[in-house]
């Protein structure tokens, strides 16, 4: 697990969530929506992921909502990487774990860990919480 810090500004992270307000969609027992990528942002993850090519989606989570433990791996594709970026602050729960262990995050702040690595998020107590989840391939 690595985190970086201030990976997106607070401009760019309002972006994106701005860009997705209202349009939420349920997959998978969490909230996936539409949004639209900003040229920084994906410059960024292009440089960050190289020389591996890039897939994300805003996930959106709400009080009662969590993610349980998985995996990035995907038999029919070669993940290379995974990255949780978050993009607000204003919640309470809503914790990424990664092998057990607690990713501090703050808005704006990655976490780079291999698409082995066992994680969840644990339930949300209040407020709304926005993350931009990427994946490199080969």
């Amino acid at each position: 697990m690595k985190r970086l810090e201030k990976y997106l500004t607070d401009k760019e992270c309002q972006m994106l969530v701005d860009s997705c307000k209202n349009r939420p969609r349920v997959q998978n027992r969490f909230e996936i929506t539409e949004f639209q990528l900003p040229v920084s942002v994906f410059k960024k993850l292009k440089e960050t992921h190289k020389p591996s090519f890039v897939s994300c989606t805003v996930q959106y989570y709400g009080p009662g909502d969590s993610f349980s433990p998985h995996k990035d791996e995907i038999k029919t594709r070669n993940r290379t990487s995974s990255m949780s970026i978050l993009l607000n602050d204003n919640f309470k729960g809503g914790d990424l774990m990664i092998e057990g262990t607690k990713a501090v995050m703050n808005k704006g702040d990655a976490t780079q860990f291999t698409p082995q690595d066992l994680h969840w998020v644990t339930g949300i107590w209040e407020g709304e919480r926005y993350v931009l989840s990427v994946w490199g391939y080969k």
